[in-house]
């Protein structure tokens, strides 16, 4: 999928309709943007904070698993 949109003074963007919609973006959401070999890739942010996860006092595994994870779901 080809979305074409122009940047703003501010450097602003506006995200095609179409990619929104098969990314699941709506207003409000965070993205991320990747440098990768030279491009940028998109990526909606993951919801759960890491804050959030702290504040529940629970690790669903240990910390340095849950940072390599994290890690490894932002480069995707």
């Amino acid at each position: 999928m080809i979305g074409v949109s122009r940047v703003s003074e501010k450097g602003q963007v506006t995200i095609p309709k179409e990619i929104r919609s098969r990314l699941g973006i709506r207003a409000g959401d965070r993205v991320l943007f990747l440098v990768e070999d030279g491009r940028v890739v998109l990526r909606k942010a993951p919801s759960e904070r890491l804050s959030e996860i702290l504040r529940r006092g629970k690790w669903p595994e240990s910390s340095l698993n849950l940072q390599r994870r994290l890690r490894e779901e932002w480069r995707q």
